[in-house]
Order: C-alpha cells, then sequence, then structure tokens
C-alpha cells in the first residue's frame, strides 16, 4: 500500500492539487456557493498557492489525460497562478463578496471541514514538498488575512 502512494504521488496526477477542488467548486458556483464558502477557500487558495509558487518555488509536474506535463517559470505563472488562483479568486471576490457577511457559519465551517479533510487524506508533503508545519504556518497567516480583510458583521 505504501509503494501504491509513493507512486500515485510521484505521478502527481491533477486531481491531488487542492487548486483542482477549487476550481470544481468555482465552475459550479450557482450550486455550491450556497454551501460552501467560496470566497474562504479561493482566498486561502490564493495565498497559500501564491506561497507555493514564490516563496517556496519549484516546477509543477502533474498527468492529465494520461500525459505528463511540467510547468516552470513564465508558463507556471500563466497557467497555475493567473488563472488558477489569481482569476479564480478575482471571480469569486466580484460574484459573491457581498453574500459572505461573516465567517463563522455553516458555510464556512464546511470550507473548513475541507481543507482540514484534504490536509488528512493527502500528503501535503509528496504533492507540494513541502513540510506540514510550514504550511500550517501560512495556513493560519491566509486565515487571519482573511478575518480582517472579509469578515464583516451585520
Amino acid at each position: 500500500m505504501k509503494s501504491y502512494i509513493i507512486v500515485y504521488y510521484n505521478m502527481h496526477y491533477i486531481t491531488v492539487f487542492f487548486t483542482f477542488w477549487m476550481i470544481i467548486l468555482t465552475v459550479f458556483h450557482k450550486y455550491t456557493h450556497k454551501y460552501i464558502n467560496l470566497l474562504y477557500l479561493s482566498f486561502i487558495t490564493l495565498i497559500m498557492g501564491l506561497y507555493i509558487s514564490y516563496i517556496h518555488p519549484r516546477r509543477f509536474t502533474f498527468t492529465l489525460f494520461n500525459e505528463d506535463y511540467t510547468l516552470k517559470h513564465s508558463d507556471k505563472f500563466i497557467i497555475v497562478d493567473l488563472f488558477m488562483h489569481i482569476l479564480a479568486f478575482v471571480f469569486v471576490y466580484i460574484t459573491y463578496n457581498k453574500y459572505y457577511h461573516n465567517s463563522f457559519n455553516i458555510p464556512f465551517l464546511l470550507s473548513l471541514a475541507i481543507i482540514i479533510i484534504y490536509s488528512i487524506l493527502i500528503s501535503t508533503y509528496h504533492v507540494y514538498g513541502i513540510r506540514r508545519f510550514e504550511l500550517l504556518a501560512v495556513f493560519i497567516i491566509a486565515n487571519l488575512a482573511y478575518l480582517l480583510l472579509f469578515d464583516r458583521q451585520t
């Protein structure tokens, strides 16, 4: 079982990246926005994705439709950061900024649960090459920033 997991992570199927799941939730935003705080998820994905790309840079290698792809330098910025992280957040912000008034409600807790379940099921070290403690520190900072920027009491 252990060797299967290592082979699976070494292949980096696109589905092991959290950004992939965030994009799926965003594509179906008309249905998911009521149950999941898309603003929170896209902000956390943006901050953590930019951290992984620029503070802890490396190339992204993944398999999609049985083809291996490696992104680095400008193609990594355009495809991964601009389209997957930045534009996804901007779309959700423009569409749902006024919808999410405060953070501590059921959609926020479900979003937080998604992140926690992902981090339990997926070895973040094998996928991103970063220790859990380092990602946890970035996650805490991103949460504080989210609460300061977007938490409005009505």
